[in-house]
């Protein structure tokens, strides 16, 4: 394992942190509107990822008593998909000013939540990632964030607002997702079949995170005061 997996492998958290550092201090910006709980998803994400780590390092950390699922962290990372895809469909339909986009992604979110649903009849849900509604929800998501962006252009002539911290999060999450969801379609297909392919992999998914999560810090750092926005 060279540094620079090692670096990568212990650097998110850190990320992590010092959004949730910045997002709270911060919050006097947007605590009235829709993105007043982006803090609690920044630490749901913290939470998660530490006890991944834990129960990826430590055996006696073992949340099953059945030893088919020792060392299975999977269910917290298929949990915490549907909980963050559901929260950034509801932040984007709340800025999106359009009735019929409006529309269209409250009809995306309930073909989510159904084929979040239907996901476990074809893969395990404690042993498995649930790959379909991972799918479902990325694209989704980018689908919210070029809706947004497009609004962007239509309402002040640019795409991407430099003091908007909506733009910063949708431009991490296109970066992200982008680049993202063809590895896990490679992964789901089982191309990937050698050590050094999945060391690659996972060192090109924890430079998006990086990525993603640097964007998010640069938006509160150089945000203005959110407006307001009812849903």
């Amino acid at each position: 394992m060279d540094i620079i997996y090692i670096l990568l492998d212990y650097s998110f958290l850190p990320v992590y942190t010092l959004t949730l550092v910045l997002s709270l201090m911060r919050f006097p910006k947007y605590f009235d509107t829709p993105l007043r709980f982006f803090p609690i998803i920044v630490c749901y994400t913290l939470i998660t990822e530490l006890l991944g780590f834990i129960i990826r390092t430590f055996d006696e950390y073992d949340f099953f008593f059945n030893e088919i699922y020792n060392n299975y962290n999977t269910p917290i990372y298929n949990v915490y998909n549907v909980v963050f895809c559901l929260y950034f469909f509801y932040v984007f339909r709340a800025y999106i000013e359009s009735e019929k986009i409006k529309n269209r992604i409250e009809y995306a979110s309930i073909l989510f939540v159904g084929i979040t649903l239907a996901n476990p009849l074809l893969q395990d849900f404690l042993t498995q990632p649930q790959f379909y509604s991972y799918i479902c929800g990325a694209l989704l998501l980018l689908y919210c964030v070029f809706e947004y962006f497009r609004q962007n252009r239509r309402m002040v002539g640019v795409y991407f607002q430099n003091r908007d911290l909506l733009s910063w999060i949708g431009l991490g999450m296109a970066i992200f997702y982008t680049l993202y969801i063809p590895i896990k379609i490679i992964k789901h297909v089982s191309l990937i079949t050698s050590v050094e392919q999945a060391m690659m992999a996972r060192r090109i998914t924890l430079s998006l995170i990086i990525l993603m999560y640097g964007c998010y810090c640069l938006g509160l750092i150089r945000m203005f005061r959110m407006r307001y926005q009812k849903n």
